[in-house]
């Protein structure tokens, strides 16, 4: 099985240079065989246009539409039917690339890491748990440390590309829910049977900028009865 990493990125051409620093192709020892870059309509599209080679492809929006949209058509422009979805901010190591190796993804689940570095811990609470709708409904939004909204909202997952974009035909473009736009697509994935699965050694090195969900909270926004009255139907 070959993989696809994929980038959403806006103003973080920086950034992606480091990406492509990395040298993902060899670190992975082959599991990668594109990466792909999907830029929401920004002046670094140029820059980042100059990288492009046979398998690192750049692509962008034809208009300004945060993550959410942004990943749609990201994954539209990936060849391979599992893809990493990551943040520009986010990197991968060695170990991530040998576990994704060790294990066949099942249709109808994303793969959650169980550790972001430095500071998310998921496998605490999570350790290879499949998360459905009713779990989440019952632990999203609840005081004290509690691991449920920040894994269902970081956004860097190994998805089945054919499958989300099946999902993603439900997206409301008309909700405002940036920043908070993987806890809502992840409840429309979960809403439609479908799970997530925290893997306990699927570990990567997670970025927190200042307008991160690690400083946000996705019940402030203008959603009615914000995102987590989604989740509470199900309870």
């Amino acid at each position: 099985m070959k993989l696809t990493l994929a980038f959403t990125t806006y103003n973080s051409a920086d950034y992606m240079l480091r990406q492509l620093e990395q040298d993902y192709f060899t670190m992975s020892k082959g599991l990668i065989d594109e990466i792909v870059i999907q830029d929401d309509y920004t002046d670094d599209y140029k820059i980042l246009l100059e990288k492009q080679t046979d398998n690192i492809k750049v692509f962008q929006n034809s208009h300004h539409t945060y993550p959410l949209l942004g990943r749609v058509n990201l994954l539209n422009n990936c060849k391979n039917n599992w893809v990493i979805l990551m943040d520009s901010d986010n990197f991968l190591t060695e170990k991530t690339f040998d576990v994704l190796r060790s294990f066949t993804p099942e249709p109808g689940t994303i793969y959650v890491p169980g550790f972001a570095y430095p500071n998310f811990n998921f496998k605490e609470q999570y350790a290879d748990t499949r998360i459905d709708i009713k779990l989440a409904a019952n632990r999203v939004g609840q005081p004290g440390v509690n691991w449920m909204d920040v894994l269902l909202n970081t956004g860097n997952f190994l998805v089945p590309r054919k499958e989300y974009l099946e999902v993603a035909k439900d997206i409301d473009p008309s909700l405002p829910v940036h920043p908070c736009e993987v806890l809502y697509f992840n409840y429309l994935w979960m809403k439609s049977g479908r799970v997530l699965y925290c893997n306990k050694d699927y570990e990567y090195i997670h970025g927190i900028r200042e307008d991160s969900f690690y400083r946000t909270h996705c019940s402030d926004t203008r959603l009615p009865g914000s995102i987590y009255q989604l989740y509470y139907q199900h309870r």
